[in-house]
């Protein structure tokens, strides 16, 4: 749900859906909070449409950079540490008695990792435990000032903003017992999750995600390496048989 490049971010609409309270969900028949479910995704795109007038179109850069990460993160914790984590991109979430929104990135530890429409708090039983947004074009004070406030009085554990075309990268992390984030410092150029257990860094101007030295492959970048490796592999074929050839004629 991210913004054009050549029009300004709205603030946030009052119309958009609030959360249902846990007693609320819970008064609720399966059948009425799978259509209250419903609703609420509707009544969010809805909201976004009316506040531009539009529905958004994604801008390429702000689409390619989530859809890595999400692979990413995916495919590492799919592979490495499976049902650990659930991650999800633009899934929009629903807070009891709050403005509902759609990160680009979120993650929550120790839940079922099925596919899902949404995250309704009241539902789930908790909310999120990592955030994380990409700025394009869109507004600057939405991600490095206001989701900075917003998300840690939510109780998101961690939060972290990528400004794409200025290569800028941040991250908050809330203390014990608290609701107003502290700014995690960099090590060695690289933010440190814990949420994630992974390191975050910018690698060529783009952010990346990592494993100690390893870098985690997402989408393109991976499919690009297998390439490269297959490549490799066929030339070292291709050069023992020659080298064969070579000695059968000697």
């Amino acid at each position: 749900m991210s913004a054009s490049p050549t029009q300004k971010i709205p603030p946030p609409s009052p119309t958009r859906p609030l959360g249902p309270t846990k007693e609320e969900w819970a008064a609720l028949s399966p059948d009425e909070q799978g259509r209250l479910e419903a609703r609420l995704v509707q009544g969010l795109c809805a909201s976004v449409e009316a506040e531009w007038g539009t529905n958004p179109p994604e801008v390429e850069p702000h689409q390619e950079a989530w859809m890595d990460a999400k692979d990413a993160l995916r495919t590492f914790f799919r592979k490495r540490r499976p049902g650990s984590l659930y991650i999800a991109a633009d899934l929009p979430v629903f807070y009891p008695g709050r403005t509902s929104f759609a990160p680009d990135i979120l993650a929550v530890l120790d839940v079922p990792t099925h596919s899902r429409n949404s995250w309704i708090v009241a539902h789930e039983g908790k909310g999120l435990d990592f955030a994380l947004e990409f700025r394009n074009e869109g507004s600057w004070k939405k991600d490095f000032v206001d989701n900075v406030i917003d998300y840690a009085q939510l109780g998101i554990q961690e939060y972290f903003a990528f400004d794409i075309g200025k290569r800028q990268l941040r991250g908050w992390r809330l203390s014990q017992g608290r609701r107003t984030y502290q700014p995690i410092l960099p090590q060695g150029g690289h933010y440190v999750s814990a949420v994630l257990d992974l390191e975050i860094g910018i690698l060529d101007g783009a952010l990346r995600f990592f494993d100690g030295n390893a870098e985690l492959l997402g989408g393109e970048r991976r499919t690009s390496l297998l390439e490269r490796l297959a490549q490799e592999a066929q030339a070292r074929v291709e050069q023992a048989q020659t080298q064969a050839e070579q000695a059968q004629t000697q």
